[in-house]
């Protein structure tokens, strides 16, 4: 290939190493943060995660969630998974071989550990030495040479643990060869003269680092000394605004406990639905008083109960709207995942009207309905 595309990069080209930040975080370290939110829930919410580690509450909560679905799977296998204490000063050859699993290193502080059963590990490491050999044979050799061994395993149970086993190891072979890969990347980066420790991109701060360096005005005219003023305002503004963050703890403080009367329900007819509506006059009364437009009129939204009663809606309601600012997906699953949330946050709003029967009940009714209907009319075309 004679002329190389223009699209391919020089690697001899200038690299700006100030501009340079690395986001990369190992698995060890995404390992305790985990751990430490385990190990305490309310004292290492992802807030003091997120402080502690000098990360943004989002990826504090998002290495949480999907370290939780990791070891949700790895349970799922049969192997036990535990959080223990710091006992990083620990020394033993037990102990080492414990918490390794497949690391090169140990943190300080609470660490995730995974178990292997001792059978399972044995009969694995067997069928690795020697993969010709039928599991019928490998059982029967193992139990011979272990006549006290309890477990009693079937060729299925067997073919079942080393295909767990296979996909446990090609998983954790997978993490090394990525961070062998990274941290070769990570040491040219610090020979050249690059800061390589982990830092948390953040919008608002890339933002700031740019008006930073552009915020005296382009030219000293006086002609233009008014457009740049302009300028420099309307940049401040965009750059410093505000905003309210809608997630799930939002809802449950603005609006539990809400204080508003809802007005009395036309009747007390049973239905399948349940309806919601917001008042969009009181709307327009709160914009009226508000000082800043851009905030959000909160005004509370009503439901029509199954029942024919009218409430104002609960926080996880309020958050499902339509006309509402939905939390993000992961905080909403985030609170279902773990008990400490979902009591304060979604179980005590579960089927508050004790009308979720009524769904049922009705439907079931309806479709005799409609079954009965299609026999008449069945009956009549005769």
């Amino acid at each position: 290939m004679d002329d190389e595309p223009e699209y391919v990069v020089d690697p001899d080209a200038f690299l700006d190493v100030e501009k340079v930040k690395v986001t990369y975080i190992r698995d060890v370290e995404k390992q305790q943060v985990y751990a430490r939110f385990m190990s305490d829930p309310v004292k290492w919410d992802v807030k003091a995660l997120a402080d502690y580690y000098a990360m943004s509450e989002e990826r504090a909560q998002a290495i949480v969630y999907l370290m939780h679905n990791r070891y949700q799977m790895i349970q799922e296998k049969g192997f036990e998974v535990s959080i223990v204490e710091d006992q990083s000063d620990r020394e033993d050859k037990e102990f080492v071989a414990m918490v390794m699993n497949g690391e090169n290193f140990v943190l300080p502080g609470p660490r995730v550990v995974v178990k292997i059963p001792a059978t399972w590990s044995a009969l694995y490491a067997s069928h690795i030495q020697d993969p010709s050999k039928s599991l019928g044979a490998l059982l029967e050799e193992f139990y011979q040479a272990n006549p006290d061994e309890s477990s009693k395993l079937s060729v299925e149970d067997l073919k079942k643990i080393i295909d767990d086993l296979t996909d446990h190891e090609e998983r954790l072979q997978n993490i090394r060869d990525y961070e062998e890969h990274i941290e070769e990347f990570l040491e040219e980066l610090a020979e050249s003269g690059a800061d390589v420790t982990f830092q948390e991109i953040r919008v608002v701060s890339d933002k700031a680092q740019r008006f930073e360096k552009n915020y005296f005005p382009r030219t000293l005219h006086d002609d233009e000394i008014e457009q740049e003023k302009q300028q420099l305002l309307k940049k401040i503004e965009q750059q410093t605004r505000g905003t309210v963050e809608r997630n799930v703890q939002f809802y449950h403080d603005q609006f539990n406990g809400n204080d508003f009367k809802a007005p009395a329900a036309p009747g007390d007819g049973k239905t399948r639905w349940k309806f919601a509506f917001r008042d969009l006059s009181k709307v327009q009364e709160l914009r009226a008083t508000q000082k800043n437009k851009a905030e959000p009129a909160d005004v509370p939204t009503l439901i029509r109960t199954r029942g024919g009663k009218m409430r104002v809606a609960t926080p996880i309601e309020e958050s499902s709207r339509s006309w509402s600012k939905k939390p993000r997906y992961i905080d909403q699953q985030f609170t279902k995942m773990f008990a400490h949330l979902s009591n304060k946050f979604v179980k005590p709003f579960e089927n508050v009207d004790g009308d979720d029967h009524l769904t049922q009940e009705l439907g079931k009714e309806k479709q005799k309905e409609l079954r009965v209907k299609a026999f008449k009319e069945a009956a009549e075309a005769k």
